[in-house]
């Protein structure tokens, strides 16, 4: 009788615990709201989509950066009629067109509250918490009626203490055969995208009038993990023979760089060259337009920008029919022909 209703208590406290909180976790979801504002989704999409897209970052470890922003554009931001692919805007007078940053804010704000609700979702895991919290309930009521079976179990392991067998030194064992199986999981990294354990590398170029210049830029390393002896520890013991010292090797983690950003450079000039530019040792004025194609970053692990002749943009704009419509600079040859296109 007491066991049973030891059980039917802890199951109603399991049952109403968990009722509980699914309808709060339900409640947390249907109502889950982001920002309603529409200016700040649509500053979020030109900060995070098209400047992304157009600028790039500066010397970031994501090689990916501009690309992920770029394919943002081209795939989730369809409107009928209207060209959004910050690909094809990229040297546009009007590159930020409203209405592509209103439907790009409407992507990040529908992909925002998604993460927020599967965010939610995970308390769904508390049904866990609840149901202990149902058994632990359950084995208490029960147990506060069977004190007098502790007590006599306790006179018995005091008569004889083998009845506890070797419990400490078996979980002794197994916590340090548990400690071994993590520490063989630990190991050297393999190679991956890294900055600062080597200086950015420059190469300029021009074409051959130097109307038209421009700089290869490097800031990526190829960067590897590795363990390497860094010491010893050692340890000295006494016996009937006198004493004896035992040593054992320590073993520090570093880093390495498998290539540097010259020689991402280095890699790329011969792509340069291919459109007919020539390498120069310095070219006047500013050179910071960067060229809008992510795969140079992506594939090359480095960043072309350029300037215009006699470093004035304003001096390579075409008009037609009087009227300024797309920017059309020579630049463009550049990135179409790096592009393979």
């Amino acid at each position: 009788m007491r066991l049973f209703s030891s059980i039917t208590i802890g199951l109603a406290v399991g049952i109403g615990l968990t009722y509980a909180w699914l309808q709060h976790v339900n409640h947390l979801i249907a109502t889950a709201s982001v920002n309603r504002d529409p200016e700040f989704w649509i500053k979020h999409a030109r900060i995070n989509a098209y400047d992304a897209c157009y600028e790039g970052c500066h010397d970031c470890v994501d090689a990916e950066f501009a690309w992920k922003a770029c394919r943002f554009t081209e795939k989730k931001v369809n409107l009928t009629g209207v060209i959004c692919d910050a690909n094809k805007m990229w040297n546009w007078a009007d590159r930020y067109p409203i209405e592509c940053l209103r439907a790009a804010g409407e992507v990040y704000k529908a992909d925002a509250l998604a993460d927020l609700k599967r965010s939610y979702r995970w308390l769904y895991a508390g049904v866990i918490l609840t149901v202990v919290v149902g058994i632990v309930v359950g084995t208490v009521v029960y147990k506060l009626d069977v004190w007098d079976w502790i007590a006599s179990r306790r006179d018995q392991v005091r008569l004889n203490p083998n009845t506890l067998g070797h419990r400490g030194s078996r979980e002794a064992l197994l916590g340090a055969i548990f400690l071994i199986a993590i520490a063989s999981t630990i190991s050297p990294t393999g190679a991956y995208a890294c900055t600062k354990f080597n200086p950015t590398y420059n190469q300029f170029f021009a074409n051959p009038d130097s109307s038209l210049y421009g700089v290869i830029h490097g800031w990526l390393s190829d960067c590897r993990d590795y363990y390497y002896s860094c010491g010893e520890a050692c340890s000295t013991s006494s016996s009937s023979n006198g004493d004896s010292e035992r040593c054992s090797p320590i073993y520090c983690l570093g880093t390495e760089t498998v290539a540097t950003p010259r020689d991402y450079v280095v890699a790329a000039v011969g792509h340069v060259k291919a459109c007919g530019f020539e390498l120069v040792d310095a070219v006047p004025g500013v050179v910071g337009k960067r060229i809008a194609n992510p795969r140079i970053e992506m594939d090359l692990w480095v960043k072309v920008a350029y300037s215009g002749r006699n470093g004035n943009l304003e001096d390579n704009k075409k008009e037609k029919d009087g009227e300024l419509k797309h920017l059309e600079y020579e630049y463009e040859d550049i990135k179409e022909c790096l592009n393979g296109e």
